[in-house]
């Protein structure tokens, strides 16, 4: 079933006409810039026909004992949607092998699909698993457009005598990453997405896990998707749809499954009409 107060919410920031909308969207953008300059830890930009801020950025700091784990997550909304990646000591972080050939490639797939009248959240979470003194750090989320960056940071600091027999699977496992199999996860994906009636969307699914997780797209919690004219899921997991109308409005989910494990993360599409 769709989530109707979840849509109600939406139909409020859409009501009445488009350019309220994206009124709506500054007033908010100028409350978390404020926010973001007195924290100094998030960012806010915006030029003409452009819009993106961090809305919920990492903690200032983590404090993570000896092989534990932490995650780490950002929230981006921009005017177009906005991609996210992480740095770590501002050297870039490949949360999965598929993002090797993602990397030079994000700016373009945005530029190429979505256009500059839709307002998108993103969201993004960095998994930091079996914790040594090599993962201490800052660690920055990068959330862009093809026109624009905002950035918030971190600082990671691990804490406990330094035993190597305390969890010597979890060590093993850390050295052998590249031979090992890995639960699948969802670190990218799209969470809210308006857009004007007749234009074509990308909804992300950024996923890692090996072997590679098999992806699968459904609608309102009933239609699997499958390629065809409108629709196109991505090498990558990105669901592309081409010309949205009325009929696509609603809940995606996106499935993300290998042997190890399945996760799922949701992604609401409204398809504004154009004045």
């Amino acid at each position: 079933m769709v989530d109707w107060l979840r849509l109600l919410l939406v139909a409020v920031c859409v009501s009445g006409t488009w350019a309220r909308a994206t009124h709506t969207l500054s007033e908010e953008s100028n409350l978390v810039h404020s926010s973001s300059l007195r924290s100094a830890r998030s960012g806010s930009s915006r030029s003409r026909g452009s819009t993106l801020y961090i809305r919920k950025a990492p903690e200032a700091e983590y404090m993570v004992g000896l092989h534990d784990s932490v995650i780490l997550e950002c929230e981006a909304v921009g005017q177009p949607a906005p991609s996210i990646h992480w740095l770590k000591d501002n050297v870039r972080i490949t949360q999965s092998v598929n993002e090797l050939f993602e990397t030079n490639a994000v700016s373009e797939e945005v530029d190429d699909v979505q256009t500059s009248q839709g307002r998108s959240v993103t969201r993004s979470r960095l998994y930091l698993d079996c914790t040594t003194p090599r993962d201490e750090g800052v660690y920055t989320c990068v959330a862009e457009t093809p026109a624009r960056r905002v950035t918030a940071s971190a600082f990671v600091l691990t804490s406990g005598a330094i035993l190597p027999l305390l969890n010597p699977t979890c060590t093993s496992t850390k050295k052998s990453f590249a031979h090992s199999q890995q639960a699948a996860r969802i670190y990218m994906w799209s969470e809210d997405v308006i857009e004007l009636m007749g234009s074509d969307v990308l909804l992300y699914c950024r996923t890692s896990g090996k072997p590679r997780p098999h992806i699968t797209w459904v609608h309102n919690e009933e239609h699997v998707i499958e390629n065809d004219d409108r629709h196109f899921i991505q090498d990558n997991g990105d669901l592309q749809i081409k010309n949205i109308e009325w009929a696509d409005m609603g809940e995606y989910r996106c499935e993300a499954e290998n042997k190890l494990s399945k996760e799922f993360e949701t992604t609401f599409l409204y398809p504004a009409r154009r004045n």
